[in-house]
């Protein structure tokens, strides 16, 4: 499982680290559009409460969407390298917060940032 920010290279190094694995290489932003749908979130709607609130209302409001991609990807019983895009894994209400942390517990997480040091990384993905 790769998480990290927007830019900072997970759908880059995860085919190439499921390459040398063996394994199947997921990005979360290509197959969860059906997901958020299936919840009644589609992109649509995201646009649709975008417009109406605002994006961090409508990102607000689209947790639930998020939480069931989350879900329905590692649902897969095969092994594999799964980049997380960066909206699926920041939650503001704890409720979304706490069960996706329960859907990761058993996963192995590799957290992803483009410097070793913090506040290069922050600087650096400011400028991108």
């Amino acid at each position: 499982m790769l998480i990290g920010p927007v830019a900072v290279g997970k759908s880059t190094i995860g085919p190439a680290l499921a390459g040398l694995l063996g394994i199947p290489f997921v990005d979360l932003d290509d197959v969860a559009a059906d997901h958020y749908a299936e919840v009644g979130q589609g992109i649509d709607q995201l646009i649709e409460q975008s417009k109406a609130h605002g994006f961090i209302e409508a990102h607000r409001w689209w947790q639930p969407g998020r939480v069931q991609a989350v879900r329905r990807v590692l649902e897969t019983p095969e092994a594999s390298v799964i980049a997380f895009g960066a909206g699926h894994s920041h939650f503001e209400d704890e409720q979304w917060f706490d069960e996706v942390s329960t859907l990761l517990a058993d996963a192995f997480v590799v957290f992803l940032l483009p410097e070793d040091d913090v506040d290069a990384s922050v600087t650096l993905l400011r400028q991108r």
